[in-house]
């Protein structure tokens, strides 16, 4: 890949895709509180008006209840485009003018080929190009297909590099729980893909929240009940997690090994402080090499990401292509391909279930039945190597 394929997916280059398309999205995750106000126009004169009070972009608005002869919670995501300024107590309200909002949706479209989408994204130079591959086709596959995962590297092989990407080109689709920040538990629900980074940093009072999705997602529920989770101020008494996947990344396991006891962290590696049932529920795999941090030199995000938007928005629409259906159409057209099989998992056969779903995603990728098996051992075999890794070998 040249450098120009390279900087199209630089953090500063997406940033400005989201910046243009995801500015004053409003979704249910932002309805926090129903308010009535009386707004004075003129001595005389009030403005008087009902609704959710959201913060958003460093702005407060009010969003009245009723849009037309809907209620807004139905018509919901919708883009704000045009707005009225109020003062209230020493503070300003933006309210949206009735031509002001508009439903938001990202069309699903196929806009290329499935390997030239995936080649595409995020083409960084790598010290093992393979392991990076097999990287961004777990991720990848995640947002299409419902599985369960976890990756540990060493600390230089860009795992959140994809994440921030993602996060950047489809926010409403992908969340990455990080222990250095608390967003609230219901922005990790009813989405495409909940990454959990560094686990063992994380406490145990988010640990608390995050339990419940833990094993409700990795029993492959359908939903999360709302007082399993033990957080006031929600409404729904269910959230709908039956397209969440859910993936944890983090080091290698003698990265948190140390003799002395108050720096140890083994304790708190992901096969150390969860169950065994727990750990079949969530496939492992172990890779190596580290990202190429000098290709990352843009001079200039904003010409780059002008000249790219167009390229950028065909990648995104053609995700989402996939994501609704469009990959049982390749799927189809590779029918007769011999499945791989690998003694997976003997016990309950839950991660064998998650291998062969991750081999659904790498079939529709492959160019033919070779590359198919080709792709089938290397998974396996970073299965293997966690294993080993945990091993001692």
């Amino acid at each position: 890949m040249s450098q120009e394929d390279i900087d199209r997916f630089n953090y500063s280059v997406v940033n400005q895709f989201n910046n243009e398309f995801y500015k004053n999205i409003i979704t249910d995750d932002d309805l926090k509180e129903l308010k009535f106000f009386k707004f004075k126009i003129d001595e005389d004169e009030f403005y008087e008006v009902k609704g959710w009070l959201v913060k958003k972009d460093r702005k407060k608005f009010l969003i009245k209840d009723d849009i037309g002869d809907e209620k807004l919670e139905s018509i919901l995501p919708i883009k704000i485009k045009d707005y009225s300024e109020y003062n209230y107590r020493n503070d300003v309200y933006h309210i949206p003018k009735p031509e002001g909002i508009v439903k938001f949706k990202i069309p699903a479209k196929k806009t290329m080929g499935i390997r030239e989408w995936f080649d595409l994204f995020a083409p960084f130079e790598h010290t093992n190009q393979e392991d990076f591959e097999l990287y961004k086709g777990l991720v990848l596959g995640s947002l299409i297909f419902r599985y369960n995962y976890r990756v540990a590297t060493q600390p230089a092989f860009g795992k959140n590099s994809l994440l921030d990407i993602l996060k950047e080109l489809m926010p409403f689709d992908v969340t990455v729980y990080t222990p250095d920040s608390a967003p609230k538990l219901r922005a990790t629900l009813e989405k495409r893909l909940l990454v959990v980074d560094e686990i063992v940093d994380i406490d145990k009072d988010k640990m608390k929240l995050l339990e419940p999705v833990i094993r409700s997602a990795g029993d492959m529920r359908t939903f999360v009940e709302n007082s399993a989770l033990a957080v006031s101020g929600y409404t729904k008494e269910t959230y709908d997690i039956n397209n969440l996947s859910v993936g944890f990344i983090y080091n290698e396991y003698e990265d948190y090994v140390d003799t002395d006891k108050k720096r140890d962290k083994s304790d708190k590696y992901f096969d150390n402080a969860f169950t065994q049932a727990t750990k079949q529920r969530y496939i492992p795999f172990k890779l190596s090499g580290e990202l190429d941090v000098s290709q990352f030199k843009v001079h200039d995000a904003k010409t780059i990401y002008e000249e790219n938007k167009v390229k950028l928005k065909e990648w995104v629409m053609m995700t989402k292509w996939l994501m609704e259906g469009g990959v049982f159409e390749i799927l189809e057209d590779k029918k007769d391909y011999d499945e791989v099989n690998y003694n997976i998992d003997t016990n309950t056969g839950r991660l064998k279930n998650h291998y062969n779903t991750i081999m659904l995603f790498f079939k529709a990728l492959s160019k033919d039945q070779k590359e198919y098996k080709e792709f089938g051992a290397k998974i396996y075999n970073k299965y293997i190597d966690y294993i080993n890794m945990m091993d001692g070998f």
